[in-house]
């Protein structure tokens, strides 16, 4: 990455995409932080523009500041709308900034399981389509889209996602002869507005050693506009 702030900084819980202009997309389990911050030297606030989002709240203002340790983690303290302050991190600088990533790289099939039963097939251009699974807690969507560099003609690992769902329900086989039944797998996403975000590619544990090494796996933030947010992890299939 070209600045020491810049870049994919990982806590237990999530993972938060800092742009070089400071575009800052984070996760933190259900909660969601989009927002542009200012930084001088090592010290960052929150522009007064950002915004919390939690699928229960809606979305609400953010205000923080902290510090950078070049490279290494970010530190610091905010509040969503007037609330009293929490730390903010510490989030870690990931290992996964080192990776050099074009869209070709990323080429091929990026499935998930667990409750989703999601999977993305990128084309060397970085875009895609995919769909996700009717028994699956997202229902049956079809999905499209694309991945762009943030840094043009870069290898950084970071890009910008743009993703569009549309209801797949009508297709699904419920081994009935009553249509009406297909309705249970109703696309859960937001199939009016795309979903837009930040992704790379970091590394999760393939097992509980640190000898069983690491897969690389597609992690992505992302949210419409009116404040719906989707985040996922992706396993290249090989």
């Amino acid at each position: 990455m070209g600045s020491a702030w810049e870049g994919i900084y990982e806590s237990r819980y999530g993972y938060t995409f800092i742009t070089p202009l400071g575009l800052l997309i984070g996760s933190n389990m259900s909660d969601w932080t989009w927002a542009n911050i200012n930084v001088t030297g090592n010290d960052w606030t929150i522009d007064p523009t950002g915004s919390f989002i939690n699928g229960n709240l809606g979305i609400k203002s953010v205000a923080g500041s902290g510090v950078f340790v070049p490279k290494a983690s970010m530190n610091g303290s905010y509040t969503k709308e007037g609330m009293p302050s929490v730390a903010w991190g510490p989030l870690t600088y990931s290992s996964s900034n080192a990776l050099a990533i074009t869209p070709a790289n990323l080429q091929g099939k990026w499935p998930v399981g667990s409750t989703y039963g999601m999977s993305l097939e990128f084309d060397a251009d970085g875009t895609f389509s995919g769909t996700t699974s009717a028994i699956g807690l997202l229902g049956a969507c079809k999905l499209s889209g694309s991945l762009i560099q943030v840094t043009p003609g870069s290898a950084k690992n970071m890009f910008y996602l743009v993703m569009g769902a549309v209801d797949d329900s009508a297709n699904v086989d419920t081994g009935f002869s009553d249509s009406s039944l297909n309705k249970l797998f109703a696309c859960r996403l937001d199939t009016v507005e795309a979903y837009i975000g930040l992704a790379g590619i970091v590394f999760t544990p393939a097992g509980n050693n640190p000898q069983n090494g690491y897969f690389r796996t597609m992690a992505f933030n992302t949210m419409t506009e009116q404040g719906y947010a989707f985040t996922n992890y992706l396993r290249k299939q090989p």
